[in-house]
């Protein structure tokens, strides 16, 4: 996301992603957008990881 606040994505090399991922900054972005009353699903960092390198991801009651 852009750190103007403005809430759009852009393109970002992986180590950058892996940084916003890793450095924090991804979280604070779930705590402003997505309520604890959220139904909405939450998506950790191997699944991200996956899906981002074009794999299936098994979720757990898949099969």
């Amino acid at each position: 996301m852009h750190a103007d606040g403005s809430g759009l994505m852009e393109c970002v090399h992986s180590s950058v992603a892996r940084e916003y991922v890793f450095g924090g900054e991804y979280e604070l972005r779930l705590s402003e957008i997505v309520s604890p009353d959220d139904d909405d699903e939450y998506i950790d960092y191997d699944e991200w990881l996956a899906l981002t390198e074009g794999r299936d991801v098994e979720k757990p009651g898949d099969g």
